[in-house]
C-alpha cells in the first residue's frame, strides 16, 4: 500500500511538472483556485476537465478527461476523418514508376516530420471549454488551468487539428508539387533522389503557415528524420535500398515490436489471464497491424477469440481453451519457439508488371442434407499460356500443333474452344465424419465454400506457387470472410486462417471476385 501511494505521488509530481512546462512554453495558463477561475471568466460559465497521466513509450503524457466532464457526449461531429495509411511510400514509388516508365532507373527514399504539441497549436474560440483541473502535489490543493488550443482527450480535437494538417498537406501537394502525405501530426515525404529537397520545402511551408515541425533544422530533432533509403512511417519500416537495382522494396514492422508482442503474449499465457496487460482488444489491434505487414492476412482470423475475450471477459478472468490456443498459435507465429528469433519477414513489393498472366480459379460447394452424399466441393483452374509459351508454340511441328490445339477444347466444354493454356478440374464429396470436426448446424455450405477454396491451393500448390490469382466464388458470405480473413464463427475462422497460412507459404496473391451461381 505504501509502495502504491509512493508511486502515485511520484506520478502526480511528474504530471504537474509536465503541466508547468506547458505553462512555460505558452500553451497553458494557470488560473489558480476555483474561486480565481470563476473570477477570471466572470459571467461566462466554464466546464473543467480532470487531468490525469497516460504512459506512452516510457514517458508521462498529460490527458484531460473529456468523457467524465461530458464534453465528448455533448460534441457532434459533422466531418469524417480522411487520413492516409502506412503504405503511402510504396504507393508513391509505384506512381513514379508508372509515370517515368520502367526503363528509367532511379533511387527512391523517404523522410518523416512531426508537429510538436499538435493539438495545442489549433486555436479554440471557446477557451472556457478547454479548462482543466489538476492536483498540485506541492500545495496539496486543486489548481485550475486553461489551454490556448485543444486538450488531448477532447473528441473535437482530432477533427479540428486534422483540418490544419490536411491544409498543409494539400498546399504542399497542389502548390509546391511535394510528394507527401500525413496521418494526424505525422508527415512523410517520399520521392526519387533526383527530386531531393521536398522535405526541406515542406518544413519551410509549415513554418510559413505558423505550425513549424519539430526542431529548428531538418534532422536536428529526433522526430525529424532525414530522407534515406530505409526509414519508418507510422510504425512500418520501408526499405528502398534495392529499388534502383531491381525495382523492389520491402515493408514490415520492426523486430523490437515483434519481440514485444511475443513477450506480452507469453506473460498472458503464464498468468492464465489478461491481468496486468493493456487488455485483449489493444493486443488484438497490435497483432492485426503487425501481421498485415508481414504475413499479408495470415493470422488475422486467429485474433477472433481475443476480440471475443475483450468484449466478454474481465481482465482477471481465466483464459478459456480456445483463447489460450489462439494465443499460443500467435506467439509461435511471431517468434520461433526453438531459436527465439522473429519469424515474420517483411513484405516485398515489385514495381514491374508481371509477364505471366493471372491464373483464374472458380470454386464452389453444395450441401443437401437429405441425400446420401450431402456435401460436395469442386473447383476449375485455368492457367493461361504465357508469352514464352506462345513463342515456343510457333516452333511446333504440324502434328504437335494439332495436338496442342485439341487441348484447348476440353471434353467437358462440349467442344467449345478456350484460350490457350492449361485446365485443371476436381471435385470431392467430404464424408459426414469430416464435418464432425465442426459445430453441429443445419447448413454447412458456408464452411464447405471455404474448404473448396483451400482445396484449390492445397491440390495445385506447385502450379500456383508464386502466381497472381483471380478467384471467383458465388457465395457472398464466404467471399466476405476470405476478403477480410476474419469471421465471428470459430469454424469459419479456423478455415480462413488455414487458407491464408497456405497462400502465404506459397506466396500466392489472390484477388477475390463474385460470380453468379448460374455461371459457376
Amino acid at each position: 500500500s505504501a509502495a502504491r501511494d509512493g508511486a502515485c505521488h511520484t506520478e502526480l509530481v511528474t504530471l504537474y511538472e509536465r503541466t508547468m512546462k506547458e505553462v512555460q512554453d505558452g500553451w497553458a495558463t494557470s488560473l489558480g483556485s476555483l474561486k480565481d477561475a470563476k473570477a477570471f471568466f466572470g459571467d461566462q460559465p466554464f466546464r473543467e476537465m480532470i487531468r490525469f497521466a497516460v504512459e506512452q513509450k516510457g514517458e508521462i503524457r498529460p490527458c484531460d478527461n473529456g468523457r467524465s466532464s461530458l464534453h465528448n457526449l455533448a460534441t457532434a461531429l459533422h466531418e469524417r476523418l480522411m487520413v492516409d495509411s502506412a503504405d503511402f511510400p510504396a504507393r508513391a514509388a509505384a506512381l513514379y514508376v508508372e509515370l517515368l516508365g520502367k526503363e528509367r532507373e532511379f533511387a527512391f527514399q523517404l523522410g518523416t516530420e512531426d508537429i510538436a504539441s499538435a493539438y495545442r497549436r489549433m486555436p479554440c474560440c471557446a477557451p472556457w471549454y478547454t479548462v482543466f483541473a489538476q492536483w498540485n502535489p506541492h500545495t496539496e490543493s486543486v489548481e485550475y488551468f486553461r489551454l490556448q488550443g485543444f486538450n488531448f482527450g477532447l473528441k473535437s480535437a482530432v477533427n479540428a487539428f486534422n483540418r490544419l494538417s490536411s491544409c498543409i498537406r494539400e498546399l504542399a501537394n497542389r502548390l509546391l508539387a511535394i510528394c507527401c502525405s500525413s496521418y494526424f501530426d505525422d508527415f512523410c515525404v517520399s520521392e526519387p533522389t533526383f527530386a531531393a529537397g521536398g522535405q526541406q520545402l515542406l518544413r519551410d511551408l509549415a513554418a510559413l503557415v505558423g505550425v513549424p515541425f519539430a526542431g529548428t533544422r531538418l534532422g536536428e530533432h529526433r522526430k525529424s528524420i532525414r530522407p534515406a533509403f530505409v526509414n519508418a512511417f507510422l510504425g512500418v519500416q520501408h526499405d528502398f535500398s534495392s529499388f534502383e537495382r531491381s525495382n523492389t522494396s520491402s515493408s514490415g514492422v520492426s523486430t523490437s515490436l515483434i519481440d514485444k508482442l511475443g513477450f506480452t503474449i507469453g506473460s498472458i499465457l503464464e498468468k492464465g489471464s489478461f491481468a496486468g496487460s493493456a487488455g485483449p482488444l489493444k493486443l488484438a489491434g497490435q497483432l492485426q497491424f503487425s501481421l498485415s505487414w508481414c504475413a499479408r492476412r495470415f493470422g488475422r482470423a486467429a485474433t477472433q477469440p481475443i476480440h471475443r475475450a475483450g468484449h466478454a471477459m474481465g481482465r482477471n478472468e481465466k483464459l478459456d481453451n480456445v483463447t489460450e490456443g489462439a494465443l499460443k498459435f500467435l506467439r509461435d507465429l511471431l517468434v520461433d519457439p526453438a531459436s527465439g528469433e522473429p519469424r515474420l519477414r517483411p513484405r516485398v513489393f515489385t514495381y514491374r508488371r508481371a509477364r505471366e498472366p493471372h491464373a483464374i480459379v472458380w470454386s464452389d460447394a453444395c450441401w443437401e442434407d437429405k441425400v446420401d452424399k450431402p456435401a460436395g466441393i469442386g473447383f476449375v483452374v485455368f492457367i493461361p499460356a504465357s508469352p514464352t509459351d506462345e513463342a515456343a508454340a510457333a516452333s511446333l511441328s504440324p502434328s504437335e500443333a494439332s495436338s496442342a490445339a485439341a487441348s484447348h477444347s476440353p471434353s467437358w466444354t462440349g467442344g467449345t474452344a478456350t484460350p490457350k493454356g492449361e485446365w485443371y478440374v476436381a471435385s470431392y464429396h467430404p464424408p459426414r465424419e469430416m464435418l464432425a470436426a465442426w459445430r453441429t448446424r443445419q447448413q454447412y455450405v458456408g464452411q464447405l465454400e471455404l474448404l473448396a477454396a483451400i482445396a484449390v491451393y492445397y491440390s495445385l500448390a506447385d502450379v500456383l506457387r508464386g502466381r497472381k490469382v483471380v478467384h471467383y466464388i458465388d457465395n457472398s458470405g464466404a467471399m466476405a470472410i476470405l476478403v477480410k480473413d476474419y469471421s465471428s464463427d470459430i469454424d469459419s475462422a479456423q478455415l480462413v486462417n488455414t487458407f491464408y497460412a497456405l497462400t502465404s507459404a506459397l506466396q500466392v496473391d489472390v484477388w477475390f471476385d463474385q460470380v453468379k451461381s448460374a455461371a459457376n
